[in-house]
């Protein structure tokens, strides 16, 4: 029998919240306050990316259907290399994507990307 999917995957017993994905949501969090100054800074799009590659690969394994939010979230950070002016100043969009991203990263580390405690 296959398993079905659910919105946080499988429950655990003894939930340990991954500390990785936690610590890039603290940092996205963080980064929600830091005035911009100049073009946003490339490292930041590439670890948007790069986390919700992870999350999405993590959350297909485990069926968890909060992870198909990552990737069009993630894609938001295309903007500043397309051109785009929403992260060149602390804005509603600037605000709103920050928050997005942090929430449903946390999110994704307190459920499917959990491990048991032992």
């Amino acid at each position: 029998m296959t398993k079905s999917w659910t919105l946080f995957g499988s429950k655990l017993e003894k939930p340990r919240p991954n500390l990785t994905m936690s610590a890039v949501a603290v940092l996205f969090a963080a980064q929600t306050f830091v005035p911009g100054e100049g073009a946003y800074p490339i490292y930041m799009c590439v670890l948007a990316w790069a986390s919700a590659a992870w999350i999405t690969w993590f959350g297909i394994k485990k069926k968890a259907l909060l992870a198909l939010l990552s990737l069009p979230i993630s894609l938001l950070w295309l903007n500043p290399l397309l051109g785009g002016t929403w992260f060149d100043a602390v804005g509603i969009e600037y605000l709103l994507t920050h928050a997005a991203l942090a929430l449903v990263w946390a999110g994704c580390a307190y459920t499917f990307l959990a491990t048991e405690k032992y």
